[in-house]
């Protein structure tokens, strides 16, 4: 579990690496700008390209733990558009 942890926050910190854009806020119900301030530019980057798209009520559910299938998916994404 760690593993998938370490992962996630891996392809979480390269997003971080691109120069500092504005990309739209994602409109996700329980995503707190106070308290998940720190990971919103990572969220948006993320949602704009298309990675993660959040949960079909609207949710993004940021302290869910991530499974196997779910990041198999987001590492598919991620490297499919930079292919």
């Amino acid at each position: 579990m760690k593993v998938i942890t370490v992962l996630l926050a891996l392809i979480l910190g390269l997003s971080g690496i691109y120069p500092a854009v504005s990309y739209a806020a994602p409109k996700f119900n329980d995503v707190d700008p106070k308290k998940y301030g720190w990971a919103m530019n990572s969220i948006s980057f993320m949602v704009d390209k298309g990675v993660v798209s959040g949960y079909p009520d609207g949710r993004f559910q940021p302290e869910r733990l991530v499974d196997k299938a779910e990041l198999t998916v987001m590492i598919y994404r991620l490297f499919d558009r930079y292919r």
